[in-house]
C-alpha cells in the first residue's frame, strides 16, 4: 500500500480540497478508527474514491480530526498534492 498521508481538523461542514498533477487512483478521507483498520488491511469506511481531475473537493460530515489518503498510482507518477481545508 503505497499512499501519501495528511492529518487534517476541521468542523462540520468543512470541505477538504485536494489539488494534483499527474495521475492519482485515489483520494480517501477517513476518521481515526477507519484509519487504522485501513492502515491494516481490514474493512473500512471512508469519503472519496476514484478520481482523475483536479481537484477533488469533499464535504466533511462531522468535526474533529480526519485522515487524507491520496493513493499513488503503480505505474504513474504524482507530485506532492496540496491538501487544504476551506
Amino acid at each position: 500500500m503505497c499512499f501519501q498521508h495528511y492529518e487534517i481538523v476541521a468542523d462540520v461542514g468543512n470541505v477538504v480540497e485536494v489539488r494534483h498533477k499527474g495521475n492519482v487512483s485515489k483520494v480517501l478521507v477517513m476518521d481515526e478508527k477507519n484509519f487504522n483498520n485501513y492502515s491494516r488491511g481490514v474493512s473500512f469506511s471512508c469519503l472519496g474514491g476514484d478520481f482523475s481531475r483536479s481537484p477533488v473537493s469533499i464535504c466533511l460530515p462531522s468535526e474533529g480530526k480526519w485522515h487524507v489518503l491520496v493513493d499513488l498510482p503503480e505505474n504513474g507518477t504524482v507530485e506532492t498534492p496540496l491538501v487544504k481545508v476551506i
